[in-house]
């Protein structure tokens, strides 16, 4: 039907008998949709909203914005740091999976941290770890709570970027962190204070790289999750 009879059509039902059950403003409604219909006839982009799509009548999780912007967020930090425990909270919090990448590895070897690095050696933990990051690198949205020597490689970290992932520091102060790991005999790299400090110190730069850093020495693990659910990232 031509646009005009539209117009004619809309002007009719809206000023005739047709229209007295009806209101003011629905009467202007009705002939501000008529004066439209030509321009929605020609140029029907300029008016996507009266123009219903399979796009944009798909749910909210479906839709391709949505998809688009599905993140995996990755925590890192030194050992101690408690990127295990906020990740699980921040991964409930947001309805996403959780992975932590010791666990996957411990699993798949069955066996623990330091029982690799004491048979097996730092090396061929390094290559568990790349192996496993790989296999989860791809899965979106995720909360993902790195190991303390993950993004020191340059392999692991090229990954990561490959897969735009949003990393966020944990960032400890080395006398807190040595109190929460001095006395843990699952922790390989924190024998002595002295190599614990070393090792500490030569990871920082790395560490000072990520996309955010939140300083948690006195924050409860709810309190950095709030922190972290407060970053412009969502």
């Amino acid at each position: 039907m031509p646009w005009c009879s539209y117009l004619l059509l809309a002007v009719q039902f809206a000023f005739t008998g047709s229209s007295k059950f009806l209101d003011g403003k629905f009467q202007f409604d009705i002939l501000l949709l008529a004066l439209r219909l030509p321009f929605l006839e020609f140029f029907p982009s300029h008016f996507p909203q009266l123009i219903p799509t399979m796009e944009n009548c798909k749910d909210t999780n479906g839709s391709p914005d949505m998809q688009k912007n599905k993140k995996v967020i990755y925590l890192v930090g030194f050992m101690g740091s408690g990127k295990t425990t906020v990740g699980a909270l921040l991964a409930e919090q947001l309805g996403w999976p959780f992975s932590d990448l010791d666990q996957i590895i411990e699993e798949s070897q069955k066996t623990s941290i330091s029982e690799i690095f004491e048979t097996k050696g730092g090396q061929y933990f390094r290559k568990l770890e790349h192996a496993a990051l790989e296999g989860i690198i791809h899965k979106k949205p995720a909360v993902v709570a790195l190991g303390g020597g993950t993004v020191i490689q340059a392999e692991n970290r090229k990954l990561i970027c490959e897969a735009e992932g949003i990393t966020i520091w944990l960032e400890v102060s080395f006398e807190v962190l040595w109190s929460r790991c001095a006395n843990l005999k699952h922790r390989p790299l924190a024998r002595d204070r002295i190599s614990f400090r070393r090792l500490f110190q030569e990871r920082l730069p790395v560490y000072q790289k990520s996309e955010f850093c939140l300083t948690t020495d006195h924050l409860s693990s709810r309190q950095v999750v709030k922190k972290i659910l407060d970053l412009p990232i969502f």
